[in-house]
C-alpha cells in the first residue's frame, strides 16, 4: 500500500498516508502500548494487528511516522525503542541529579 499523490502535513514521508492515518487513529483510541511524549523523547506506540504490527512515532512538530511488519520484526523494533527510552530516562535523571547538586 502506498500513496500515489503525497500531500504535505502530519503524515508526509510515510509510504502510505492512509495507513499512517489509520494507525494514528488507533493510537488515539488507546488500543496500544505507548511510551514517551512529543515534548521529550518523542511519542511512540505499538499497535498489534491481525496480520501485521505497527510502530508509530510522533515528534514535537507533530509529524507522524509509521513502520509495519511481521509481529516478530515489530516486536524486536519495539523492544529496541523501549531500551532506548529507558536509557534516555536514566540519562535525564542523572543530569537532573547533577544539576540539583550544583545548585546546592
Amino acid at each position: 500500500m502506498y500513496t500515489k499523490h503525497k500531500s504535505l502535513g502530519k503524515f508526509e514521508g510515510n509510504e502510505s498516508e492512509k495507513l499512517a492515518q489509520a494507525v494514528y487513529t488507533a493510537t488515539l483510541n488507546g488500543c496500544c502500548e505507548e511510551l514517551g511524549d512529543v515534548e521529550g523523547f518523542g511519542f511512540y506506540a505499538y499497535v498489534q494487528g491481525k496480520k501485521y504490527d505497527f510502530v508509530l512515532s510522533e515528534n514535537s512538530q507533530g509529524f507522524v511516522s509509521v513502520w509495519h511488519g511481521t509481529k516478530e520484526k515489530m516486536s524486536l523494533f519495539w523492544q529496541a525503542i523501549e531500551n532506548d527510552y529507558e536509557e534516555w530516562n536514566q540519562a535525564n535523571a542523572e543530569l537532573e541529579a547533577e544539576l540539583e547538586e550544583e545548585e546546592s
